[in-house]
């Protein structure tokens, strides 16, 4: 949370911007963990919140990246989609395969 403001409304920040729009109480719940530090935030931008979302998505954005990569390289290869993309291969790309992007 970054600001409280005089209509008990909420604005955040995240270390992808700050959130467009404010929030009422009602709309989140408190941590108590410090997930982040002060410097870790970007207040330098506004976001939508589905925007940031997708920032820190892995797949960036809606689905999932799975490569069915079968050959002998197995997945060290720009050929393969999770490689190529810089994420690891995950369960629904191929169970079979001995994996060395896992």
């Amino acid at each position: 949370m970054t600001k409280r403001r005089d209509n008990n409304t909420y604005t955040f920040a995240t270390k992808h911007g700050i959130l467009k729009g404010s929030y009422e109480r009602s709309g989140f719940e408190l941590c108590p963990q410090k997930l982040l530090d002060t410097a870790d935030l970007n207040c330098d931008t506004i976001l939508s919140l589905r925007e940031t979302v997708i920032r820190g998505s892995q797949s960036g954005g809606q689905g999932y990246i799975k490569c069915n990569c079968a050959g002998t390289k197995k997945c060290r290869t720009n050929r393969c989609k999770c490689y190529k993309s810089k994420i690891k291969c995950n369960s629904r790309c191929h169970q079979s395969l001995n994996c060395h992007n896992k």
